[in-house]
């Protein structure tokens, strides 16, 4: 009898170390996998289209943009054909969080396809621990969603102006800015209930792990890409909102929101803790690792070092010389185990966070630079 084949679509997969592309075909149960809540569904629905994903976010962001000039031209609230930049640069953040969800999914897929070797799985495990680490239940999705309406409704009443809403703005904006808050955090809070899931399930696949080895680097540093990644995504939309908002006032001088504040609070301590606790379990499984294989290390240099101590007290020079190899040998081992390092992420790591936390202090000193040369 012919096995059946599974329909193929398309994802992106990691061409080489660091470097995130769509193309490899994904079989229908992962796609079916991914599509549990309603942001997986529509994950699913992209990478089923005929178009690269990140063609689709473009478009998108630039429906956005002209959607939201379009309201404002018919309403009368913007001369027509003028642009405005304030919507300009909000259109970006409004599909960011969609886009950020799907792409650390695929970062998520191929992390956990090369931490595999250090994992006692088979293939049907393999695929359970792939869907829980890349969707959302259906549930929480909703619950996300929920918060996000309630916390879009209030950040718009306690913000008005910086969401570009004035006292006699017609009711299509009026709308426009409402629906356009909904999605903005409604995305972004499945966005964090998705991180939180995603890396407690990294958290667990790390204690699964029963071939761990010091000298076996790639799978030790799988998930800190995604960890990373995951903190620079949330970081680099906060940056950016921080400086178009609150350095360039290009939504106006209204003072922070006691809830958009909160809200960056929020999106501050996620960006750190997604970037370190679900490191820290393997961090301790790694120095455990690595007292034994100092332990040892030490046992057979002493070994070794009694022995050559012991021919020469009997006066047997004959092997002394290649017990003399032995223990320089072992010595090398020895320098070279003290050596590992037992965190779980790449040594230009700590230079790739370094840079981003400096991100905003670059960003303040372009904006005093523009503000001299425009004379404001």
């Amino acid at each position: 009898m012919t096995p059946e084949i599974e329909p193929q679509t398309t994802d992106r997969v990691v061409k080489a170390p660091g470097v995130v592309e769509w193309g490899e075909p994904r079989s229908a149960a992962a796609v079916a996998a991914n599509s549990r809540g309603w942001m997986g569904q529509l994950s699913g629905w992209i990478d089923r289209l005929p178009i690269h994903p990140a063609l689709f976010y473009s478009l998108a962001t630039l429906i956005v943009m002209l959607v939201s000039h379009a309201v404002r031209w018919l309403d009368g609230s913007l001369s027509p054909g003028r642009l405005d930049i304030a919507r300009v640069v909000e259109a970006p953040i409004v599909v960011y969080f969609m886009a950020l969800i799907h792409y650390l999914n695929v970062a998520a897929r191929r992390a956990l396809a090369i931490f595999r070797s250090a994992l006692d799985v088979d293939d049907v495990e393999h695929r359970r621990l792939e869907q829980q680490l890349t969707t959302l239940p259906q549930t929480l999705s909703i619950a996300a969603a929920l918060l996000g309406v309630g916390l879009a409704i209030a950040s718009v009443r306690a913000g008005p102006l910086g969401w570009g809403l004035l006292p006699d703005s017609p009711l299509a904006t009026r709308v426009y800015v409402f629906a356009s808050a909904v999605i903005i955090i409604v995305t972004a809070s499945v966005f964090v209930f998705h991180t939180l899931r995603q890396l407690s399930v990294v958290s667990r696949i790390h204690r699964m792990a029963t071939r761990l080895s010091l000298f076996d680097r790639a799978p030790l540093y799988a998930f800190s890409a995604l960890t990373l990644r995951t903190a620079m995504g949330l970081s680099l939309i906060l940056y950016y909102y921080l400086f178009i908002a609150y350095v360039l006032h290009v939504f106006g001088r209204e003072p922070i929101s006691a809830v958009d504040a909160s809200l960056i609070v929020v999106a501050v301590v996620v960006a750190a803790a997604a970037f370190c606790l679900p490191l820290l379990s393997m961090h301790g499984r790694l120095v455990e690792e690595k007292r034994r294989l100092v332990t040892d290390a030490d046992r057979r240099y002493v070994a070794m070092v009694e022995r050559f101590n012991e021919q020469i007290d009997r006066a047997d020079l004959e092997q002394l010389e290649p017990l003399s190899k032995a223990i320089s040998s072992l010595g090398i081992h020895r320098e070279a185990v003290a050596r590992l390092s037992t965190w779980p992420w790449r040594p230009d790591t700590f230079r790739t966070i370094l840079t981003t936390v400096a991100l905003p202090v670059v960003m303040l000193l372009v904006s005093s630079k523009l503000k001299r040369l425009l004379g404001l």
